[in-house]
């Protein structure tokens, strides 16, 4: 009996230890949990006190009308339009938390350094994204050609690109889900970020050494092929494509193929990761991309196409069973700007990934348990990282004084811009002109405080409702424009403004006045057209300087019949070798 009571005290001792390494990892667990939940108060504190600081009225609502002077033009719309694409840039500038950190002109306007145009058609964007069901995407921001680099600078600065531009152009997807499901496995890969598309068989050609021209060497990319058959398969590989197809091959650990609609259109989301790491991809001669052996195929080439003959050899059973090869009804290459992925505070135990200690249903539990909190830690240090980004991007592209704030008269057309992105070129005579110490005075007109009691009565004369005796009371006084800012209510009705209709007519026309001379508008001589683009590139440049986007942005795309007259206007502003800072080229 002895031997039994050992065995029976080995047995409690080894259920307590497991009962102990049990409650061991439940309280690691919950300690783990915790601490989100600690990340997740403290964000919302930082939120709620970035609010209480900077909003500019004690409620804000959703319904709030919010007016916007974008680039000179009057923009209007509601905040819940502009704040619903939310984490990004966009919905920060607009959720009432940053208010009182944002630059307005002269009349409190919301002032954005942009171009209006680009902007107008993101807003439209949003405005049709209201009414719109889910799972129908919206028509993305549409602009005139040349005005394309600007919108996806645009879209790139307020962050939007992910939300947008996945839908962007293709011919062959439009559906927002199987968007989403790519999204995904570049997500998984760490690999997601913004699409720019580079090659269309059907608009550049059929053509392999097209594809090695305009995919090559711009590092990780996107393919997706519609055949014959109606399905849309493709492939993705982090290395880049070589200019020449000399059978050499693109080493990556991230690629893989993908099917997302099988035959007859079905839809059939399958991934597959590539095996080997130093073979993913293959340069062949003669072909486009051909990605190398996957986990579905004992082939070395479970997707290839010969792009000149239209024609796409498959190897993988997910793809078509039975079939080697299909023609090609469209094919695109899209190039990923992948986003920095930081590492993370908190990293799942390697032991929950393999947990073996307990029963084969509580080892499964434990180990959802810890990749769901290690999922939620991703999302969290993602909002964080968002909070801390709107913080330096409101105070590098959205603040300001209302001095700044700089109003164009260029030839009739009404502009707006920063007084720093006027001289982001310090050689140009725009910086000169726009220096601190003189740019007040390029004021087209004789600001109210400098007007002389005889422009006052010029100015009484004007407004409905003022008699002459009320002008003759201010030209016995010898009122002069600063002494007007001066007067207020009281001052006016001692002047002899009894009636209440004209007494706050002209407070508002005074308080309009000393609106305008704060920003006073400056008269330029050129052509609107291309002043424009030399203001629209300023704009890009200053974004760029100040770490806002990561992409130099292009030169200025100038119609033809305008080339000659835009250079001249350039080289005006921009003399010598300035002139390249917005040409690109010095002669």
């Amino acid at each position: 009996m002895d031997e039994v009571e050992k065995a029976k005290d080995k047995l409690a001792n080894c259920w307590a230890e497991h009962e102990a390494e049990y409650t061991k990892e439940l309280n690691r667990l919950d300690e783990a949990e915790q601490a989100l939940h600690q990340r997740v108060k403290e964000l919302n504190q930082e939120k709620n006190k970035a609010l209480d600081n900077n909003r500019s009225t004690q409620d804000v609502s959703n319904e709030d009308l919010v007016e916007i002077n974008a680039g000179g033009k009057i923009i209007v719309a509601r905040r819940a339009t502009l704040t619903q694409m939310k984490g990004t840039r966009l919905e920060a500038l607009f959720s009432g938390r940053w208010d009182k950190r944002l630059q307005r002109d002269g009349k409190g306007r919301i002032f954005l350094d942009v171009n209006p145009i680009c902007f107008q058609s993101i807003v439209d964007y949003l405005n049709e994204l209201v009414i719109s069901p889910p799972n129908y995407p919206c028509e993305p921001p549409h602009v005139e050609s040349e005005l394309k680099h600007i919108l996806r600078h645009q879209l790139d600065l307020f962050r939007i690109t992910d939300e947008i531009t996945l839908f962007d152009n293709s011919k062959i997807l439009s559906n927002i889900d199987d968007w989403g499901m790519i999204f995904k496995w570049l997500k998984e890969e760490e690999s997601d970020g913004s699409v720019r598309l580079l090659y269309r068989a059907s608009r550049d050609g059929f053509s392999h050494t097209t594809f090695r021209k305009k995919c090559s060497n711009l590092g990780p990319t996107l393919t997706i092929i519609n055949d014959a058959n109606g399905r849309v398969f493709g492939g993705y590989v982090d290395g880049s494509w070589s200019p020449n197809d000399d059978n050499t091959e693109i080493k990556s650990n991230k690629a893989f193929v993908f099917l997302i609609c099988g035959d007859r259109g079905a839809v059939q989301h399958v991934k597959a990761k590539l095996r080997r790491e130093e073979a993913a991809a293959f340069n062949r001669t003669g072909f486009g991309p051909c990605f190398g052996a996957c986990e579905a195929t004992a082939g070395n080439f479970p997707l290839s196409v010969a792009v000149d003959d239209k024609e796409v050899y498959l190897n993988a059973s997910f793809f078509a069973a039975n079939m080697t090869s299909s023609n090609v009804r469209e094919l695109e290459v899209y190039q990923v700007n992948s986003k920095d992925h930081k590492s993370d505070k908190l990293h799942m135990p390697k032991q929950a990934l393999e947990e073996s200690r307990f029963t084969s249903a509580v080892n499964v539990a434990i180990a959802e348990r810890w990749q769901k909190i290690y999922d939620a830690q991703s999302r969290i240090s993602t909002m964080e990282d968002l909070f801390a980004d709107e913080g330096e991007f409101i105070f590098a592209f959205a603040g300001g004084a209302s001095k700044d704030v700089i109003l164009l008269n260029v030839s009739g057309t009404q502009m707006a811009t920063k007084r720093s992105s006027l001289q982001c070129c310090e050689e140009s005579v725009l910086a000169r002109q726009f220096d601190d110490s003189i740019w007040v005075s390029q004021g087209s007109q004789i600001t109210i405080s400098r007007w002389n009691n005889q422009q006052v009565m010029s100015w009484l004369a004007t407004v409905d409702g003022v008699t002459e005796e009320m002008v003759e009371s201010f030209r016995n006084h010898k009122i002069s424009g600063s002494q007007l800012g001066a007067l207020g209510k009281n001052g006016l009705e001692d002047l002899g403004v009894k009636q209440k209709g004209v007494l706050y007519l002209l407070l508002k026309e005074i308080k309009d006045h000393e609106l305008n001379e704060l920003n006073p508008v400056t008269f330029i001589e050129h052509s609107p057209y291309c002043f424009s683009k030399i203001i629209d590139f300023l704009r890009m440049k200053e974004n760029h300087s100040n770490g806002l986007v990561d992409k130099e942005p292009e030169h200025p795309n100038v119609r033809t019949g305008e080339k000659g007259k835009f250079e001249k206007i350039v080289r005006y502003y921009f003399p010598g070798d300035s002139s390249s800072f917005i040409l690109g080229y010095s002669h």
